[in-house]
Order: structure tokens, then sequence, then C-alpha cells
């Protein structure tokens, strides 16, 4: 595991609380996905690639994709907790 692409400094995520309560995964390359829980509830992403503009973007799913079981957190912590380990989910699957 020490030797995982994603754990270098170069491939770090920075993340940023929103004062909406959504949370911002902003990667080494600038781009910018925003998780939402609008109604306290299933958890979506706007991707940032235009095609969604002025929605809510996609429901993430558990295991790091964006179908299958449904995201969904009631409270601030557990919404972090689910969007940082969707995403790691989601990056160990992209990278096969």
């Amino acid at each position: 595991m020490a030797n995982h692409p994603n754990r270098s400094p170069a491939n770090r995520i920075m993340w940023r609380r929103e004062l909406s309560g959504s949370l911002t995964a902003v990667w080494p390359d600038g781009r910018e996905w925003t998780f939402s829980r609008p109604g306290k509830g299933y958890v979506y992403c706007d991707f940032g690639n235009g095609r969604n503009s002025g929605t809510l973007g996609r429901q993430i799913c558990y295991g790091g994709s964006t179908s299958g079981n449904t995201v969904h957190e009631m409270n601030g912590a557990a919404f972090e907790k689910a969007v940082k380990k969707w995403l790691a989910d989601y990056r160990r699957t992209d990278l096969g």
C-alpha cells in the first residue's frame, strides 16, 4: 500500500468546505468536484465538466461509482467521511 500512486504529494487531493455545507475536492490538475447533499440525504457530485450546469450533478454510489447503492448520509461528519471514502474508492477503481 505504501507505493500506491495516489499517495504521492503530486497526486493529493485538497479539500475545501463550502459555506453551503458542500465539500469540494480540488484535484492536482485544478479540476474541482463539488459534493452536496440537498435535503440532508442522498449525496450528489458536480463533476465540474459543464455537462450538468445548473443541476446537482450525479448521485454517487458505494464502491466509487455512480451506479448501484446510492450514498445517503444524514449528518455532516458522516457526509464528509463518506465522500472521502467514495473518492478513494473511485481513484482505486479508476487506476484498475
